[in-house]
Parts: structure tokens; C-alpha cells; sequence
């Protein structure tokens, strides 16, 4: 229960259940917006289209690469993310219409969610339609497809619901996972069950943490504010 509650508390803050836009200067700093990858023998910064001057348009896969490349020096990367101090002192502007603080904002999920867990290209709107939900911050069509739609159809019936068709009714669906917290805490639990993530969920400990992380993120993405709820909720939930 603690690694759940630290998991959810770390995705949502435990009162967001819906992925909202970043903002510029958070561009600069999430882990997301900081990927790389190697390109001419280069590493470059893999979202250059959410900046002025570049574009990266494309309505196929695999994701492509921008017209001109934000080749990141060596010294200025760890793995496959740019550093905070390179990405802040590039005095490159972030495009407005990927900065959004309030209203979703569909050009910045298009492009980052873009050509992965089974999303279309850029202009498929898969990235923007299949963005973080619910208390798990459920991701992708892969994701929806397993997690959401087969459960669904396994409790209610094939037909009764359709969260995957590209329709105004299959997205209101799919914002109903936000929008209604039964249904989405009912999911979320779904997906923990379903990547058996309670065998790696029997004790709390930095290791066991970055495991649980791993299953519910893909990547040991964010792990102090993981470590710090799921440690918190242990420290209460032992009492």
C-alpha cells in the first residue's frame, strides 16, 4: 500500500489526474523534454521541435528528426538526458504553442508521445489522446489498449464502451478516466495488478523503490519525490 500511495502521490500530487502542459521554464528541466539520442555521430537533443526554428512534422514512424539539429557538447549529458544547466543556457525559445499552464495543450503531448507505445506519428493526435491519466498516469495506446479497454470489456462486455476508435465519443471516454475517480482509481489498480507489481512491493527500500518505479514508469524516472511519498506513506501506514 505505501508503494502505491508513493507511486500515485509522485504521478498526480494526489490531486491531478489529468497530465497538464508544462510550462517554458519546466521544458527546461523535465526529464521528458531533456531526451537525447545519437544522430550523425552526434548526440542531439530528440524534442528540438518544441523550440523556435525547428521542426520535426511527420505523420509517420519512427520519430523523426528535426530539420536542424540541437547537438548537445560532451560534458553536457548522462545518459540519455541533456543536463539542466545546458538546456537552461542554450538561449533557445520554447514555441508557444507547446506552453500551456491551465488548458491541456495538444501540439506539446503530440510531439513527445509521438512514435511510441504503439502511438501514431506527430500528426496522429495519439499523443495528445492517449496522454497521462488517471492515479497511475496511464500512457499510450499500449497501455489503454491492455489496460483499459480489454479490462473494461472483460467486466461490461465487448460494445458497451469504446475507448480506442479516433471519435469526439471515444475521447470523452478516455476523459472520464480523470474525470471520474471510481472509475480511475478501478484502473489504476487494474494496471499495478496486471504488472504484478506487488512481488516487488513486499518491503520498502531504495531498491525495492527504483523496481516498483521501473514497472509502474518503464524508467527510474523521478525517484526522489517517489522515495519521499512512498516513505511517508509507510511511516504512517505502519503505525
Amino acid at each position: 500500500m505505501a508503494h502505491f500511495i508513493g507511486q500515485i502521490g509522485a504521478e498526480t500530487m494526489l490531486k491531478n489526474l489529468d497530465e497538464k502542459s508544462y510550462s517554458a521554464s519546466r521544458i527546461l528541466t523535465a526529464d521528458k523534454t531533456r531526451t537525447i539520442r545519437t544522430h550523425n555521430g552526434k548526440k542531439v537533443l530528440k524534442y528540438c521541435s518544441i523550440f523556435e526554428g525547428y521542426s520535426a512534422d511527420g505523420a509517420s514512424c519512427p520519430y523523426p528528426y528535426c530539420d536542424e539539429d540541437i547537438v548537445v557538447p560532451e560534458g553536457s549529458y548522462s545518459g540519455s538526458y541533456a543536463s539542466t544547466t545546458f538546456m537552461q543556457g542554450m538561449n533557445k525559445t520554447v514555441r508557444a504553442n507547446m506552453v500551456d499552464e491551465l488548458p491541456r495543450d495538444p501540439d506539446f503531448f503530440n510531439v513527445v508521445y509521438a512514435c511510441q507505445l504503439n502511438n501514431g506519428g506527430i500528426e496522429s493526435g495519439d499523443g495528445y489522446r492517449f496522454r497521462g491519466r488517471g492515479f497511475i498516469q496511464i500512457t499510450g495506446q499500449t497501455n489503454y489498449q491492455t489496460m483499459v479497454q480489454a479490462k473494461w470489456d472483460a467486466v461490461h462486455g465487448t460494445g458497451t464502451k469504446d475507448f480506442m476508435c479516433r471519435s469526439e465519443t471515444c475521447d470523452k471516454n478516455l476523459d472520464n478516466i480523470a474525470n471520474d475517480l471510481d472509475f480511475s482509481m478501478l484502473i489504476s489498480l487494474t494496471f499495478w495488478k496486471a504488472g504484478k507489481t506487488n512481488d516487488l512491493a513486499n518491503k520498502v527500500d531504495e531498491s525495492s523503490i527504483e523496481k516498483v518505479t521501473e514497472a509502474v514508469n518503464g524508467k527510474a524516472i523521478g525517484l526522489p519525490n517517489r522515495t519521499l511519498y512512498t516513505n511517508k506513506a509507510y511511516e504512517i501506514l505502519k503505525k
